[in-house]
């Protein structure tokens, strides 16, 4: 099997994902996804809970394409391609430059559901993916030699480049250190000792906005990161002891089945017990799914630890599951042909993944329609998730037609006010001209978010004096108690207010 048929593949599945997201796609803009156009709108070095990435490539896209759901969503079709050639290249170098491996991880990266789902909604993950990839795959040519300077500075550079999406990148350092040492072919302590301070120099190079940013902000997102974790010392306050709920552990244990789906799971663990099972007559096997271990469990192992203090969401330790798809491609190009248990656990990857597909490009016509069983309405957490990401448009054009008439009313246009950051970010994007929103989040006792750092979002404003102002996600009294007005008066879903006077909250102090 030649590359050129995995490069087709993915060019083709790239190409097809872009039509669907321009004429097809049925969702409107989740609300991180609108977050972070907001970011987009404002560009900095970085910002308060993750640095500058996802916010400088939707811009670029958004500033060619026009600010539309296909262009804020664009550069996650295209990173998903840029992972799935990489993943294909860096299989087949694993695997004595067996084409088939290379197209078999192409396949499993593009039929798993989260990796699928990160391909179509623009969050930090898809681009995040694919720098780690590309992080192994430089580690993995230093390994075979030379392991020369220049590459360890530019694995460290593409480390610090992933941190510009996720600061989590840096949990691949020490399987890397470790397969370097411990690994069949160790380099020698010397060569390590003086490639580490290049890849040092690489890391902090690329990542200097971040640390400026901070600098500049009395560093919110160490804040930001430390109260996620539920410890003491974050930006919101700690749990009262240790508490542990078990599900939380047991849920995290068995979160692959989810997030890769139960054909891909059994086929992973299936590919390393016969990688290592086999390791005496085929040692270079082993050594690859040795190499995509190290790389896997550290930010897998930091998760689970971390499961005994709080509740991991789905997405948080994915990213150590695209290099382990490298061990399972190689186990299918071996035994594809001359085991049955691996061809019914083949075809059902397939089939599991293309109707998971199906269902994560089309759910909320699935839903709609009453002819299909995902149409129950008491398939209540299904409902709750296509929640996220529809009906926006529709409360802005309300919240639109509202503000049109205050402003004929009063003579002034009216602020928009969102209780949440999330509800901002959306109305922001789905209003007509896009105005600027704010997020009142903090006058509620919430953590801060990036509205909180803009220019442009304070309501200490001085200049916001006396506007009238309309006020989504709160009742009457909880924005009594948040914000001042002369008056203000419930209207059905928003509460209006008349001469702003300021919060009742003091601003946070920078």
């Amino acid at each position: 099997m030649a590359w050129k048929t995995t490069l087709g593949l993915g060019l083709i599945v790239c190409a097809a994902r872009l039509v669907y997201l321009v004429w097809f796609c049925p969702y409107e803009l989740a609300a991180d996804e609108a977050h972070y156009w907001e970011w987009s709108r404002r560009l900095d070095l970085s910002y308060y809970s993750k640095g500058p990435g996802v916010a400088w490539l939707i811009a670029i896209f958004t500033r060619i394409l026009g600010h539309s759901e296909w262009a804020v969503r664009a550069p996650a079709a295209l990173a998903s391609l840029a992972c799935t050639l990489l993943l294909a290249r860096l299989a087949a170098s694993m695997f004595r430059n067996d084409e088939r491996a290379g197209f078999f991880a192409a396949v499993a990266f593009i039929l798993s559901p989260v990796f699928y789902a990160s391909s179509q909604f623009m969050t930090i993950d898809g681009p995040y993916y694919a720098c780690w990839v590309l992080a192994a795959f430089i580690a993995w040519k230093i390994h075979l030699g030379p392991a020369t300077r220049w590459r360890f500075f530019t694995l460290g550079a593409v480390m610090g480049l992933g941190m510009l999406f996720k600061f989590t990148i840096l949990l691949l350092l020490p399987g890397l250190i470790f397969f370097f040492l411990c690994g069949p072919r160790s380099l020698p302590p010397r060569r390590l000792a003086w490639g580490l301070p290049c890849l040092m120099a690489g890391l902090v190079l690329v990542s200097i906005p971040i640390f400026l940013w901070n600098h500049l902000n009395g560093w919110p997102t160490v804040a930001h990161l430390i109260g996620h974790a539920g410890l003491p010392g974050g930006d919101i306050a700690a749990q009262g002891g240790w508490y542990w709920n078990p599900l939380w552990t047991l849920g995290y244990v068995f979160y692959p089945l989810i997030v890769l789906g139960p054909p891909v799971t059994v086929l992973l663990l299936a590919a390393i017990r016969h990688h290592w099972r086999t390791r005496t007559e085929q040692p270079a096997n082993w050594e690859s799914t040795l190499f995509a271990l190290s790389t896997a469990l550290p930010i897998l192992l930091f998760y689970g630890l971390l499961s005994l203090r709080t509740d991991i969401e789905l997405n948080w330790p994915v990213a150590g599951l695209t290099v382990l798809l490298i061990p399972l491609a190689g186990y299918l190009g071996t035994q594809l042909d001359v085991t049955p248990g691996v061809r019914t656990g083949w075809r059902g990857l397939l089939g599991f993944g293309l109707a998971c597909a199906l269902l994560v490009s089309f759910g909320k016509p699935l839903m709609d329609s009453p002819e299909t069983p995902f149409s129950d309405t008491r398939n209540i957490q299904a409902h709750r998730l296509l929640h996220r990401i529809s009906g926006a448009r529709e409360q802005a054009g309300a919240v639109a037609s509202l503000a049109a008439k205050m402003k004929a009313d009063t003579g002034q246009s009216p602020m928009i006010i969102a209780r949440t950051y999330s509800e901002a970010g959306l109305l922001a994007f789905y209003m007509p001209s896009h105005p600027v929103v704010y997020s009142a989040s903090t006058q509620f006792g919430d953590r801060e978010s990036a509205y909180d750092y803009f220019k442009d979002t304070s309501l200490a404003d001085p200049a916001l004096l006396g506007r009238p102002a309309i006020m989504i996600g709160a009742t009457a009294w909880a924005w009594d108690e948040a914000l001042y007005f002369k008056r203000a008066v419930r209207y059905d879903d928003v509460t209006v207010g008349y001469e702003y006077r300021g919060p009742t909250r003091e601003p946070r102090m920078r």
